[in-house]
C-alpha cells in the first residue's frame, strides 16, 4: 500500500504525542526511565488464566503445572476452589473498582472477600496493580509476608496510526493501555523474555452477552466466569455510585481497541520469537495459534 503524505503527518503527530508523554512521565517522576523494562525471565514459560467459562473444561490442563512455570491470574479468580490448589504466583487486580471510593456496596463487598482469602495464603505471590492503586492494595494485602506487591507501569495515550502504536509499545516507550487484564500481562510476559506464553479461560466472548435494555436504552454488561457470577457481576456497568451509562458505541468500540492489541501484541510476540499459544477450549481470539491438546 502506498504511503501518502496524510500518512507521514499522522507518522509526525504520533512521534510528538509520544515525546509529549515520555516527558510528562519524567516530570512525575525523575527516575521514570524512558523505556519500561521488567525482570528478566529467561528459559521459563509463563501460563495466563482469564476468567472465562472455557476454563471449566481447561481447568485439567493445569493440574501438572511444571514448577518452572509461573502463573497468572486476574481479578476475582481467588473465589474460585481452584485457587488454592493451583497456587499462582502472580495475582493481578486491573480494574479500579479494586481501590476506588465510590463503588457500590455489591461491588465492596466482593472485593472484600478476595481481600480476605488473600491475607491468609501461605505461599509466596506478586500482587500486580498499577500505579493508582498501589497504596490502597498494599494498605489492604501487606501484613502478610508471602505477597509482595508490585507496579505494572502503564504508559499510553491514543496515537493516530495503528503503525506507530506497534513501535511505540515494541520499543517500550509505551505499554498496552490497561483495557483488559489478559492483555495487560500479555505485554508484561512478552517483555519478561519468557519463552512460552499459554493462554487459558481467554473466552473474550462478553460482547455477546451485551444488551440494551428496552425501556431505559442502557447497555447490561453480564460478563460469564468460570466460577460464576455473583450478585454484582450480574452486571457489570454498574460499579460505581452515580456512574453514566456507556452507549453501545462505545461499549462495541472497547471490543474493537481489545482485539486490535491482541493483533499488535501477535506482531510484537513473533517479532521477538516468544511463542504464545491459545489453550482455550472456547475462545475468539484469532491473533494466536491454537493448542494442539
Amino acid at each position: 500500500m502506498k504511503t501518502t503524505n496524510n500518512d507521514y503527518f499522522k507518522f509526525f503527530l504520533d512521534i510528538l504525542i509520544v515525546i509529549k508523554t515520555l516527558f510528562k512521565s519524567k516530570i512525575n517522576n525523575i527516575f521514570t526511565p524512558f523505556r519500561i523494562s521488567f525482570e528478566n525471565k529467561n528459559s521459563k514459560e509463563c501460563i495466563i488464566l482469564g476468567n472465562g467459562p472455557s476454563l471449566n473444561k481447561d481447568i485439567d490442563h493445569l493440574n501438572n503445572i511444571d514448577n518452572n512455570s509461573d502463573l497468572f491470574v486476574v481479578n476475582y479468580f481467588a473465589r474460585s476452589e481452584y485457587f488454592y490448589k493451583l497456587k499462582p504466583t502472580q495475582y493481578f487486580f486491573s480494574d479500579k473498582m479494586f481501590w476506588s471510593n465510590v463503588i457500590l456496596d455489591k461491588v465492596k463487598n466482593d472485593n472484600e472477600a478476595v481481600f480476605e482469602i488473600l491475607k491468609s495464603v501461605n505461599w509466596k505471590i506478586d500482587i500486580l496493580c498499577p500505579v493508582e492503586g498501589f497504596k490502597f492494595i498494599s494498605d489492604k494485602l501487606s501484613k502478610n509476608k508471602n505477597l509482595t506487591i508490585k507496579i505494572i507501569p502503564i504508559r499510553y495515550s491514543n496515537l493516530l496510526s495503528e503503525k506507530s502504536s506497534y513501535s511505540a509499545i515494541k520499543n517500550r516507550y509505551y505499554s498496552v493501555p490497561n483495557v483488559n487484564s489478559v492483555i495487560t500481562l500479555l505485554w508484561m510476559s512478552i517483555f519478561m523474555n519468557y519463552n512460552k506464553i499459554t493462554l487459558y479461560g481467554c473466552d473474550f466472548s462478553a460482547f455477546k452477552d451485551l444488551k440494551v435494555d428496552q425501556k431505559t436504552n442502557h447497555v447490561i454488561v453480564s460478563t460469564k466466569h468460570f466460577y460464576g457470577n455473583s450478585l454484582a457481576e450480574k452486571d457489570a456497568s454498574k460499579k460505581y455510585i452515580n456512574q453514566v451509562n456507556k452507549t453501545l458505541s462505545v461499549r462495541l468500540y472497547q471490543v474493537y481497541r481489545g482485539f486490535k492489541l491482541l493483533d499488535i501484541l501477535a506482531k510484537i510476540s513473533k517479532d521477538l520469537n516468544v511463542e504464545v499459544i491459545n489453550g482455550s477450549s472456547f475462545s475468539f481470539i484469532d491473533s494466536f495459534p491454537r493448542s494442539q491438546q
